[in-house]
C-alpha cells in the first residue's frame, strides 16, 4: 500500500495491505452513514453561551414556529432553526418524528396510548401521518 491517502492497493500486497485498505473503507462508509451521530451530546445555546447537553438527555424536540424548543428532565433550550433543520442536525437513530410538531427520543418514551407517546405524566400527540412509522419502531406485545 502507497500510504494511507491512496485507498488502492501497489501491484504487491500481501494480507495486511488488504485488510487495512477494508478496514478504512470500511470506517471511511460508517462515518459517512446517515445514522451515525459524530458525538453524544450537542451545545445548545442558552443566553450568552452554549451548554453542553447528552443527547440521551433530550425528551423530546418541539416547533415553535421558526424556533425549536429542545426539552429535557430539569430544564428547556429555545434555539432559532426550524424543527426540520435540528432534526438533520441532531442525525440521531434514537429521534423519530410523530408529528409536524414534534420529535421525540425512543428512549425516552415511558409509555404510548393509540394518540400519545409518554414522558412520565407528559404526553405528546402522536400524529395520524406518523403512527405507521411510530408502530414500526415501538413493538407493543398484548
Amino acid at each position: 500500500m502507497k500510504n494511507d491517502s491512496n485507498l488502492f492497493l501497489t501491484k504487491s500486497f500481501d494480507e495486511r495491505d488488504v485488510l487495512d485498505l477494508a478496514l478504512n473503507n470500511h470506517s471511511k462508509l460508517f462515518l459517512n452513514s446517515d445514522n451515525y451521530t459524530s458525538t453524544p451530546f450537542l451545545f445548545l445555546k442558552n443566553g450568552n453561551k452554549f451548554e453542553k447537553v447528552k443527547i440521551e438527555k433530550v425528551n423530546y424536540l418541539k416547533a415553535e414556529g421558526s424556533y425549536t424548543k429542545f426539552v429535557t428532565e430539569t430544564k428547556e433550550y429555545m434555539v432559532s432553526n426550524n424543527l426540520t433543520n435540528v432534526t438533520a442536525q441532531i442525525n440521531h437513530h434514537f429521534f423519530l418524528r410523530i408529528h409536524r410538531s414534534y420529535v421525540v427520543n425512543l428512549e425516552k418514551v415511558t409509555g404510548l396510548d393509540n394518540d400519545y407517546l409518554f414522558f412520565g405524566e407528559e404526553h405528546i400527540p402522536i400524529s395520524r401521518n406518523y403512527k405507521e412509522e411510530v408502530n414500526k419502531h415501538l413493538r407493543k406485545i398484548s
